[in-house]
């Protein structure tokens, strides 16, 4: 099969009406956060997520050299009340939910 595969992203941008430049195809999430990471991120910048969390992240963010930032879950798994002024607190140039 095509490395770039072709064939799949010419459907998907036909089925989807989108120009084929927006369809990128991975083996897979994690190569998928991996590419996001390394495309937006840059060393030193802090990447937010929840706690917990998929244990990939934190992995992820040390490779790039990024600061991880984790936002504590209330008990019931819901988003703490003051979630955006966390957020927005710990300077994230990226948030993983």
């Amino acid at each position: 099969p095509s490395p770039m595969a072709q064939t799949f992203r010419e459907a998907a941008a036909r089925y989807h009406n989108i120009a084929i430049e927006n369809i990128i195809p991975t083996n897979g999430g994690d190569e998928l956060l991996r590419l996001v990471l390394t495309t937006f991120v840059e060393a030193g910048e802090v990447v937010a997520v929840t706690k917990p969390s998929y244990s990939l992240y934190p992995v992820l963010v040390d490779i790039q050299a990024s600061r991880l930032h984790e936002i504590p879950l209330q008990d019931n798994w819901d988003m703490p009340v003051d979630f955006i002024a966390q957020l927005n607190a710990s300077g994230a140039k990226l948030c993983i939910l």
